[in-house]
């Protein structure tokens, strides 16, 4: 790719307009390549492949399908975090697919992730916390889902590992993102695809911390998480109507039980405060504000009348799973 000059007004203006998309890959100054050493997560990028098997084929209209979507994500993902959190995305690159990027099996066809980051790898620096893949093509998973590749945020309930090497990164790359063939997504909406990947970008953080609900068995602490992929459904947000990761608002039917707030799928939702902790955004004085809990049963199926269970907070949680620190940058 060749480097472009750009004048410094008009990339005063490209900055300040932070909002209109991505840094393009020869931009690599856009956003901060160093995190704090606090791993304060206020900074992050995503690299974006358009996984095609046919070489032939205009990626364009692909290409402009993902960019739409990434345009929604960036502020999507900026009102999740209150605006504590940016995120851009560089210009999608079209990768055609080769046998070792895929796996053939008798129901169809899966992807092996790390072939193809390491193909990405081979042409790009190590320069995005997070690869999102995009297919134009039957992919037998049928759903999006999100890969780990780094945990260094030690008090957050991960484990601490560093699985860059076998994706061909460097030290960077903390996550991939496998979000869907294009044909399954909904025709012209563009904003269902871009929640799919701040929820898919939530599990960088979320959760797994403390224990899944159990109504006190086994001496279970904090309980505020689903088989530890998501929050619990009887986690209330207080701040937001629900949020991207599963936790829901509670409202009082006056007889001592309570029912889930009817929210329309088209809320723009925010993460749970527990989530801006995790990611190192939350000031010190919000650590003991009482997050409330409602037992909607261990299969979370009773969403009309669930009863008071406990309080959890921020310090509820360091106690379980100590403080949350920076074990390397």
């Amino acid at each position: 790719m060749k480097k472009r000059l750009i004048p410094i007004f008009a990339l005063t203006l490209i900055l300040i307009g932070f909002g209109l998309y991505m840094s393009p890959l020869h931009l690599q100054g856009f956003l901060s390549t160093k995190q704090s050493q606090s791993c304060k997560d206020d900074r992050l990028r995503g690299a974006v492949i358009l996984l095609t098997m046919d070489e032939l084929a205009d990626p364009t209209p692909d290409i402009e399908i993902i960019k739409k979507i990434m345009i929604n994500a960036k502020s999507l993902f900026s009102y999740a975090t209150y605006d504590l959190s940016k995120i851009g995305f560089y210009d999608p690159v079209v990768i055609v697919a080769t046998p070792t990027m895929l796996e053939r099996r008798d129901n169809g066809v899966y992807l092996v992730r790390e072939e193809i980051t390491k193909k990405f790898y081979e042409d790009h620096g190590d320069i995005a916390d997070f690869i999102l893949i995009y297919e134009n093509f039957p992919n037998a998973e049928n759903s999006q889902n999100y890969t780990p590749v780094k945990s260094i945020i030690k008090g957050i309930g991960y484990e601490i590992f560093n699985d860059t090497e076998r994706f061909g990164s460097e030290g960077k790359l903390r996550g991939v993102l496998e979000m869907n063939e294009l044909d399954r997504l909904p025709f012209g909406d563009y904003l269902s695809p871009a929640r799919g990947v701040v929820h898919e970008l939530g599990h960088t953080w979320c959760c797994v911390v403390g224990d899944v609900f159990s109504k006190g068995a086994g001496e279970a602490q904090l309980e505020i998480v689903n088989s530890k992929t998501h929050w619990y459904i009887g986690l209330d947000p207080l701040d937001t109507v629900r949020d991207p990761m599963g936790s829901n608002k509670w409202i009082d039917n006056g007889d001592g039980t309570f029912h889930i707030d009817d929210y329309s799928i088209e809320e723009q939702n925010r993460y749970h405060k527990f989530i801006l902790y995790f990611m190192g955004l939350l000031k010190r004085n919000e650590y003991n504000k009482k997050y409330p809990v409602y037992d909607a049963g261990i299969d979370g199926s009773n969403t009309s009348t669930a009863t008071f269970y406990k309080n959890v907070s921020i310090n509820d949680i360091i106690r379980v799973e100590g403080k949350r620190t920076c074990v390397q940058n």
